[in-house]
């Protein structure tokens, strides 16, 4: 797997977001959550942008090991959580291979889509173009059902012949061998036309 290759995609995709962009590096996010704590303050001036923060982020802080951290998690969601710039590739990677051993775009989607807000199909198949071992699966030519032509020369020999038993006798030839139809009329009265198409009469 090239990180390299996957955060340079990234890195466009950040470049070309918006305002309202979910994709931001580790020092902007906790920039929000600074933000945040300042908003929840007695007599804080809200700003529009902090209008916007606030229905946007919320501050979820958990214990681990005895120390608290604070991470910011989508309100009213089942406290999906925001992965920064910098954590997408490790967060992509550990749902994409290790239980679902390189699961395509759809099924990896679905996995994180239950612990993070903000990572998208786009972001995932950047990832999955960037595997090796996805591009090489992609690469095998799966073994269909297999064809075999007639090689017969008795086969592609054969002609089929038509006759209309009117006054007219019309004759169509089919050579498969070459490709070719000819057809033929020939009046009956005159005798003609059947041996002219290299055919004998057929009574």
């Amino acid at each position: 797997m090239s990180r390299d290759i996957f955060d340079a995609k990234m890195a466009e995709l950040k470049a070309t977001q918006g305002k309202t962009g979910t994709m931001f590096s580790n020092e902007e996010y906790q920039n929000y959550i600074e933000r945040l704590k300042a908003i929840s303050q007695p007599g804080y001036d809200m700003k529009p942008d902090d209008y916007y923060l606030v229905k946007r982020f919320k501050i979820l802080r958990v214990e681990i090991n005895g120390k608290i951290y604070e991470r910011l998690v989508k309100p009213g969601s089942r406290q999906l959580k925001y992965i920064t710039f910098e954590g997408l590739f490790d967060a992509i990677s550990e749902a994409h291979k290790p239980g679902l051993k390189h699961a395509g775009r759809d099924k990896t989607h679905v996995e994180l889509q239950r612990m993070y807000a903000n990572i998208s199909q786009d972001k995932v198949m950047a990832y999955i173009e960037s595997c090796e071992v996805c591009s090489v699966k992609k690469q095998r030519i799966k073994k269909g059902i297999v064809v075999k032509p007639i090689v017969s020369k008795e086969m592609n020999s054969r002609c089929q012949v038509r006759t209309i038993p009117l006054t007219i006798w019309l004759i169509i030839l089919e050579r498969s061998d070459i490709g070719l139809e000819v057809s033929g009329i020939a009046l009956e009265t005159a005798g003609i036309g059947l041996e002219r198409a290299g055919i004998g009469r057929f009574d």
